[in-house]
């Protein structure tokens, strides 16, 4: 799975752009809607631009548990969650939007309440601490409108849609909430059928 990511990437921010002279207008929102739902993931200002949300992105997919189908649609929802924000804030009107940006903050924030779940207490901590950390980091940028440690950047990132990271946060942990209360709806569901056997 990750390497169709990296292909994918690839593809469309580095080969698709380095053909044509520019990116396709339909990938990064100017288009479609249901169409650039899906592929402004893959589109990118630059190759720092890339190389810095497809390396957070795919170290964030080793970190998070469970099988292939349950990561797809935990990103899903943290993507979901990033484009609903960045309708709703009207800033997709302002620029290209395009990155794994919103979907890697949404796994982040999976793979802190993960870590919060655990045994060890010091990993407990630690995902209390990262949780805590991307909540501030969104808090301040929604505040401010500008991405947290762009003083830091070594290249070219655009000009990020702030709303899309907190969305991303806000879609993730939306999708965990639908997975436990249909992990709880099925365990009581198994629990009535033992009863009444």
């Amino acid at each position: 799975m990750q390497l169709l990511f990296v292909l994918l990437l690839t593809a469309f921010s580095v080969l698709l752009p380095l053909a044509g002279g520019e990116q396709v207008p339909w990938m990064i929102g100017g288009g479609s809607l249901s169409l650039s739902f899906f592929t402004h993931l893959w589109i990118h200002q630059s190759l720092y631009h890339l190389l810095l949300d497809g390396s957070a992105f795919m170290s964030l997919w080793a970190f998070s548990r469970g099988g292939t189908l349950r990561r797809l649609l935990l990103c899903l929802s943290a993507n979901a969650g990033s484009v609903a924000a960045v309708l709703m804030t009207g800033l997709q009107g302002s620029g290209a939007f395009g990155g794994l940006s919103g979907v890697a903050h949404g796994l982040m924030a999976v793979v802190a309440i993960e870590w919060m779940q655990e045994q060890d207490r010091s990993l407990s901590r630690a995902g209390i601490a990262l949780l805590s950390i991307l909540f501030l980091k969104c808090g301040i940028e929604l505040w401010t409108g500008a991405p947290a440690f762009s003083a830091l950047h070594l290249g070219d990132i655009g000009t990020p849609l702030v709303a899309c990271h907190a969305g991303g946060v806000l879609g993730a942990l939306t999708g965990l909430g639908v997975e436990a209360l249909l992990s709880r709806g099925l365990a009581h569901h198994s629990l009535l059928r033992k009863v009444n056997v």
